[in-house]
């Protein structure tokens, strides 16, 4: 099967660990690495076809890492992050979508919602905790790269995402 940059929020979902708490913006980079499982469901219109016509539908659940750079730091913030979600194959063109929450060392979360097809995804910040209370912004991953297959059902990939966010004053 084609290579399905799930979550690219997925990671989707760079995210943050910091303690700025200044309405002035912050830029982030980050890389993000995840695994989980997936479940599909596959219409097969044309077997003959090199590479086989097919539309399929998949739900995932996935846990991973991100190691987020603010403002240039050189030292990263460290977040896990659970995420569930929906994608699909269907005439050829791939789209993904889901949800995800975030946890800091400190116990503060965040949930965002992202979507995205084989170029990448887009993510929002929906709700916050803690250290991420009132936070605004979002961003951008794009997948690294095609990771080796472990089994049926099995996913896995890394992200790279930018973007920014604000704090409320406080």
């Amino acid at each position: 099967m084609r290579r399905m940059t799930l979550f690219t929020a997925t990671t989707m979902l760079a995210v943050l660990a910091a303690g700025a708490v200044s309405a002035k913006e912050v830029t982030y980079v980050t890389d993000s690495c995840w695994s989980g499982t997936m479940e599909t469901i596959t219409q097969m219109i044309d077997k003959a076809a090199k590479p086989p016509k097919r539309n399929i539908a998949m739900a995932f659940n996935f846990v991973g890492t991100h190691r987020t750079r603010l403002n240039g730091a050189e030292k990263p913030e460290l977040v896990s992050v659970q995420c569930n979600g929906v994608g699909a194959l269907v005439a050829g063109g791939y789209t993904h979508n889901g949800y995800c929450k975030g946890v800091a060392k400190d116990g503060s979360s965040w949930f965002g919602k992202y979507d995205g097809n084989l170029k990448g995804s887009t993510w929002t910040f929906l709700s916050d905790t803690g250290q991420f209370a009132g936070i605004k912004g979002g961003g951008t991953t794009q997948s690294i790269g095609r990771f080796p297959r472990l089994g049926k059902g099995i996913i896995l990939n890394c992200v790279v995402g930018t973007g920014s966010y604000t704090l409320p004053d406080g």
